[in-house]
């Protein structure tokens, strides 16, 4: 996609290399592995192994897990919600620190989150979370956990999916899912119903969003919040901000809200280049 878009897009590894794009005129794509499963098959030894090879091929952040569990530990969306940090998720972070790799706080169990906040010494990010106050869903984070993450130094990307964002679209959407699956189609088939019977629901506005970026801004800090779309992951987002090319919508009702330039500088960007910068090595 990058080569076949040159004069658009680059390929970034580094914050510094994300500066030198944009001075160019250049969006930059940053490439992360969502899920520690995607270190599996393998034992202890050979998943540090293969975490060495993502960065080599240029991963800069690992979601500890996804809508299962791994190796790490427990996530938020299955049966393993009750579970901490592992062992050999302790050897994974301490390799990802060494490396220079994000680690990733979305989805992951409330007891992993927790562990991880205790043992990590470099800034976190969640990559696509909001905020669990004004939405009460497992994949969100409470006040607590904003104020943990913004004394570790991290960032809070809040996520534009209605289903995150609001608690009775979350369960409409939940119905969907459950009809869907029971029908037994394949993955793609059933990402294509559950679509088309969303866009039949009662659209949350794009106001619900800003909400929970204000939310996250006045619990944690301006210094701790920033823009986690999930576009690829969510069946629909809020009115307004269908797809990436509303985000100037977003940004006016920002600014509405009595955002500063500044404020929106580390909103849309400047908070991630922060904390990918605080992992690099030195």
């Amino acid at each position: 996609m990058v080569r076949a878009n040159a004069g658009t897009i680059a390929w970034a590894r580094s914050a510094t290399e994300v500066r030198a794009n944009a001075d160019r005129g250049l969006i930059s794509a940053l490439f992360g592995v969502e899920g520690g499963h995607a270190l599996l098959p393998g034992t202890d030894d050979e998943l540090v192994d293969h975490l060495r090879i993502f960065y080599a091929r240029g991963a800069r952040y690992l979601t500890l897990t996804w809508s299962i569990a791994s190796p790490i530990g427990g996530s938020s969306g299955d049966d393993s919600s009750n579970r901490g940090l592992t062992d050999v998720g302790r050897r994974i972070i301490d390799e990802m620190e060494r490396l220079g790799m994000m680690v990733d706080v979305s989805h992951v169990s409330d007891p992993l989150f927790w562990d991880v906040i205790r043992y990590a010494r470099k800034p976190v990010i969640a990559s696509h979370s909001s905020s669990r106050a004004l939405a009460d869903v497992p994949r969100n984070l409470s006040d607590p956990m904003l104020q943990a993450i913004a004394r570790n130094g991290g960032t809070v990307c809040v996520n534009y999916g209605p289903g995150f964002l609001d608690r009775d679209y979350f369960e409409r959407e939940q119905a969907v899912w459950t009809r869907v699956r029971a029908l037994g189609l394949p993955p793609a088939e059933s990402w294509r119903r559950v679509r088309a019977e969303v866009a039949q629901l009662p659209p949350v506005p794009l106001s619900r969003l800003v909400d929970h970026i204000d939310h996250v801004a006045h619990v944690a800090g301006i210094d701790h919040v920033c823009l986690g779309s999930d576009f690829d992951g969510i069946p629909s987002g809020p009115a307004g901000l269908e797809d990436v090319s509303k985000l100037p919508a977003l940004v006016a009702a920002l600014r509405a809200r009595g955002y500063s330039s500044t404020d929106l500088a580390k909103i849309l960007g400047g908070n991630v280049l922060r904390v990918l910068a605080s992992n690099e090595p030195r």
